[in-house]
């Protein structure tokens, strides 16, 4: 499927090389070179890190040293930024009161929507017994729905400003992790939980766009480039970290029952394949499935608990309107971007 993307990437290149010109506007030009290393160094620790911990994965030694070399870049990044003349991430706009708010709360979206993208699709597969084709059919509806939740966003940012959009999806994707908490606890059919999932997506919509819509609103033009990456860093890192820290709950609580498994001679990625399935034993299936819905029944605890973070992070941003109207452009790039 990787394939897939190498003409599409090739026709975006071939637009932009060809219609896309800019004109060379004055600007300082000096890199912040110590920070983005060291941003880079902390980022590349704390990701190496999360990536093995739980069952199997570092020792001591390895997890204390990665934590220590995060912690350490980090605060010598601080540091850093304090001094640099041009920083990557400015201090004054971290510690800004609305791009403070937006900054967290994006971290806090990423850990919501790619844990919902990472785990639900566990779910359906491992303890509903579903195919690929199922995790699809349930996960896909919610970033449709993401993408569409632009068309109402954009005028309630203008209506309603920044505060009360973003607070809107973030009680929307509060409402729908409790829904996919309460069809793990249910056993609910396949087309309850793809319903509630989709309210997520339409919490997702609102929440994205006004968080980078109020940061960039808070800043002056030629820092809205700086802004704007910075939104998207923290959503990222959130999620890679979100998923990380969750996938180690899942293993800690299933590591017993997998362990039985494999010393019964079963492998545990067949409970992922419809076609390996077949092959288990009833019992043996039943068993793998109720301890695989068990794990990911307190990973979605820890979903909410984030999404419930994300509505708190959300109030602490100041009660503002955008000073222009959004235009389409603006809304779907704030959207999906």
């Amino acid at each position: 499927m990787f394939y897939v993307n190498l003409p599409l990437g090739a026709m975006g290149f071939a637009v932009l090389a060809w219609k896309y010109h800019d004109r060379e506007k004055p600007h300082s030009t000096d890199l912040d070179l110590p920070g983005i290393t060291l941003l880079a160094v902390a980022s590349t620790a704390l990701l190496a890190l999360v990536s093995g911990l739980g069952p199997g994965g570092w020792n001591g030694v390895t997890t204390a040293a990665l934590l220590a070399l995060a912690l350490g870049a980090t605060i010598v990044f601080v540091r850093t930024e304090r001094r640099a003349a041009n920083p990557v991430l400015p201090p004054d706009l971290v510690a800004h009161r609305t791009i403070g708010p937006s900054l967290l709360g994006s971290l806090l979206l990423g850990v919501c929507f790619l844990s919902l993208d990472t785990y639900v699709p566990l779910y359906v597969q491992g303890a509903k017994g579903g195919g690929a084709a199922a995790a699809a059919g349930v996960v896909t509806p919610v970033m449709l729905t993401w993408a569409a939740s632009g068309l109402f966003a954009a005028p309630l940012v203008v209506r309603w400003g920044f505060r009360n959009t973003a607070a809107l999806g973030s009680a929307l994707t509060v409402v729908s992790f409790a829904g996919l908490l309460a069809c793990s606890l249910l056993d609910a059919p396949r087309w309850v939980l793809t319903a509630v999932l989709l309210l997520s997506g339409l919490g997702f919509g609102p929440a994205s766009m006004a968080y980078i819509l109020a940061a960039q609103n808070a800043v002056t033009w030629q820092r809205r480039g700086i802004i704007t990456s910075a939104i998207q860093f923290f959503r990222t890192i959130g999620g890679a970290v979100g998923i990380g820290v969750l996938g180690m709950v899942f293993n800690v609580l299933t590591a017993p029952q997998m362990r039985r498994l494999r010393e019964a001679g079963i492998n545990p990625a067949e409970l992922m394949d419809p076609h390996g399935r077949a092959t288990l034993p009833p019992d043996a299936m039943r068993r793998a499935s109720a301890m695989i819905a068990h794990g990911l029944t307190w990973v979605f605890v820890l979903m909410l608990l984030s999404a419930l973070a994300q509505a708190l992070v959300t109030l602490l941003m100041p009660d503002q309107r955008s000073d222009h109207v959004v235009t389409r452009t603006e809304a779907l790039e704030a959207t999906v971007g």
